[in-house]
């Protein structure tokens, strides 16, 4: 149900592709786990995006290329990634009108994010 007066939420998704390791760390309150340098350019990339964009990495976007070829998809560009340094990355897009979100100034969102 939409209510304006409850404000809104506006949540970016990066993700990247790659191998992971996961695990169930902790014995007292344990908690699942994913690490690896895939997911910390996931996060970077998370980082580097607008509200209610998809944002994914080259790697990401050149399996969507092969394995989804209908979806849409427009280079950023390459953007600064921390230990990493320039990397290619994608904006990802629904086929309806091109994009999820109006132009706007690049702004830290949440760090709610998609790891594949």
């Amino acid at each position: 149900v939409d209510k304006p007066e409850l404000g809104y939420v506006n949540i970016g998704v990066g993700f990247n592709s790659g191998p992971v390791v996961s695990n169930v760390v902790g014995n007292k309150n344990p908690k699942f786990t994913i690490i690896r340098d895939t997911v910390n350019c996931a996060a970077r990339i998370e980082s580097n995006l607008l509200p209610l964009k998809i944002h994914c990495s080259d790697a990401s976007a050149m399996i969507l290329k092969e394995k989804h070829p209908e979806v849409p998809l427009d280079s950023q560009g390459s953007i600064p990634i921390k230990g990493k340094g320039e990397m290619e990355t994608y904006w990802v897009y629904d086929d309806d009108n091109r994009g999820f979100v109006q132009r706007g100034r690049r702004k830290r969102s949440s760090s709610i994010s998609s790891y594949t």
